[in-house]
């Protein structure tokens, strides 16, 4: 009987428990470095790559911040100027008025003209405003204007005469006018002490208060007068001036419509003289000098009165409204 042997294998077959790397082996140990070696260059390149890209995209992401920081700085610094202008301009017209709108009063010079006269005179009434008397002197049909000087005192032209501005006398005795003055276009002095103020230009008369006025330019552009004192009355309102001495007070008003001067017929101090007008009509009004200055008047008949004493003898300074 013959015996069956198992099939031999060939070496280079392989069998279900074998395990074998196909292609070139690797049989040194500096190959295999190489290998690895090999690997992480790969690896290498690819990480660097993906390092590059990052970087790309971090900066892009950085120049945007930048952009939008700058953007948003701009707009910030935009509104932080804006609500500083609105502010300020809220401030300015809470703070500060326009004068020339809400305590200024204009009358056209004719507006004091009576026809049932020919000829010039000027209109007095005493009344009695709880216990303080007051003269008002209305000029009719004729035209005021400044004078500097004591010469006009002597004109028979005029129909009424009334001191005007305030005089400053320094340490050596030299007299100068108070505030800021121009006659016949020509300015006399300068300056802001007194808010209150008269503009005569062209054919009209300005009575108000403010510091900042256009009518002094004006009047020297068009050869007008202008002269300032203290106000006493604003849009028929008590203005804040305050003295507590007792004189002789006048006053140039705008009552009903028409101008006149309204002075008190004994010494008071000037609250209640401000007060007492208010009370009788007057919508606006500046001081005048006060004490015992000269104040004098043509009635209806030609009579002429006269109040006050002549007792300044700066005539380089001394000024007066004259009527003609």
């Amino acid at each position: 009987m013959s015996k069956i042997l198992p099939p031999q294998n060939n070496i280079n077959d392989i069998c279900d428990d074998d395990i074998r790397i196909v292609g070139d082996i690797i049989s040194s140990k500096s190959s295999q470095e190489t290998l690895c070696h090999e690997v992480i260059d790969e690896k290498s390149k690819y990480s660097e790559s993906d390092q590059s890209n990052d970087a790309i995209i971090v900066g892009n992401h950085k120049d945007n911040l930048i952009k939008r920081k700058k953007k948003n700085n701009i707009f910030l610094s935009s509104c932080i100027l804006i609500g500083i202008i609105v502010v300020v301009l809220c401030c300015w017209s809470i703070f500060v008025k326009d004068p020339e709108v809400f305590t200024m009063k204009s009358l056209a010079l004719a507006d004091n003209a009576n026809d049932r006269y020919l000829y010039q005179y000027c209109d007095e009434e005493i009344i009695d405003v709880d216990g303080l008397k007051l003269r008002i002197v209305t000029p009719y049909n004729s035209v005021p204007s400044l004078e500097i000087g004591h010469d006009c005192l002597s004109d028979t032209t005029s129909i009424c005469i009334v001191q005007a501005a305030s005089i400053a006398i320094d340490k050596d005795g030299n007299s100068s006018v108070v505030g800021a003055m121009v006659k016949d276009g020509k300015p006399i002095s300068w300056g802001r002490s007194k808010a209150g103020y008269c503009a005569i230009i062209d054919d009209s008369i300005h009575i108000g208060a403010s510091k900042h006025t256009y009518l002094f330019e004006q009047a020297t552009e068009r050869g007008g007068d202008f002269f300032r004192q203290y106000s006493l009355v604003e849009n028929g309102k008590l203005s804040s001036m305050k003295n507590q001495d007792r004189y002789i007070r006048h006053a140039l008003c705008v009552r009903n419509g028409r101008l006149s001067i309204v002075a008190s017929v004994d010494s008071v101090v000037l609250n209640d003289f401000t007060k007492a007008l208010i009370k009788a009509d007057v919508e606006e009004a500046i001081m005048l000098e006060g004490g015992d200055p000269i104040f004098e008047h043509v009635d209806l008949e030609g009579k002429r009165h006269n109040y006050g004493v002549v007792d300044y003898p700066y005539s380089n300074a001394v000024s007066y409204l004259v009527w003609r």
